[in-house]
């Protein structure tokens, strides 16, 4: 791999960084997947048991996230088998009940906005200024049914930098890979980090559901297993942080939007 201009690169001879960027993209649009309202796809992959296969063979696939697969086809089994003896309806009324309705608020609302100190206005404007920067935005199906600081949106974003880090691998183009990969570390400290954790352990608690009991708990580890990979990654970079700087990385040698 040929040297980054003005950046130490440190993934010389496959030492360091993240693995399988194509994997973990497939990840974290899963995990979006099964944070959004049970219906259509979704309900139909838990039905006959492909959102646990996926699941299942992806961790088991990544050597960072391996330890998270002890147990887990007993657990998803069994979720599984819940699933088909209650059936979707109830499901997706668990769904409500656990993200959408309560007094004063729901018992798991899965927006960022809701789960950290501080004005929800201002969060909403720095999660758009990451998206902005890498040249995307909600369209207004997805601004009909989410707003930018939702779990879902977040973590379709970072599949789109893990994808986007597999297009700069595969094309041998290391100022692109520093930035995206820049970005997804970036990204998780700034916002994911910084509330998925207490999500993750107010929803194994307060969760209607085992299956999103569950999720969450695979959700707060991947999110803390991601963020302590990419600090390791990341941490001979003498460049600066942020979404400006790191969209400028990848996107400065010609990387696309």
């Amino acid at each position: 791999m040929t040297k980054m201009k003005g950046i130490m690169n440190p993934w010389k001879d496959g030492e360091c960084g993240p693995s399988d960027p194509g994997r973990r993209s497939a990840l974290f649009k899963l995990l979006s997947l099964g944070f959004r309202y049970p219906e259509s796809e979704l309900g139909q992959a838990l039905l006959d048991g492909s959102f646990g296969e996926a699941l299942q063979e992806i961790l088991a696939a990544l050597p960072h996230l391996c330890e998270l697969t002890e147990g887990i086809e007993e657990r998803l089994a069994r979720i599984g088998e819940e699933i088909r003896e209650r059936g979707l309806s109830e499901l997706e009324v668990d769904y409500v009940r656990t993200f959408d309705v309560g007094a004063p608020r729901p018992p798991c609302p899965p927006y960022e906005g809701l789960n950290r100190e501080g004005e929800r206005t201002r969060i909403m404007l720095e999660v758009s200024e990451f998206y902005r920067h890498f040249g995307l935005q909600m369209s207004a199906a997805e601004g009909a049914r989410d707003l930018p600081d939702g779990l879902a949106a977040e973590l379709e974003f970072l599949h789109f930098l893990a994808f986007k880090e597999e297009q700069a691998r595969t094309a041998g183009a290391p100022d692109l890979l520093a930035g995206y990969v820049l970005a997804e570390k970036d990204f998780l400290e700034r916002h994911l980090n910084q509330w998925v954790p207490r999500f993750a352990a107010r929803l194994q608690e307060g969760a209607a559901n085992t299956f999103y009991s569950y999720l969450g708990h695979i959700l707060g580890e991947v999110i803390r297993l991601e963020t302590e990979t990419l600090r390791v990654c990341c941490g001979r970079f003498p460049i600066s942080e942020g979404p400006a700087a790191a969209a400028q990385t990848a996107l400065s040698s010609g990387g696309p939007r």
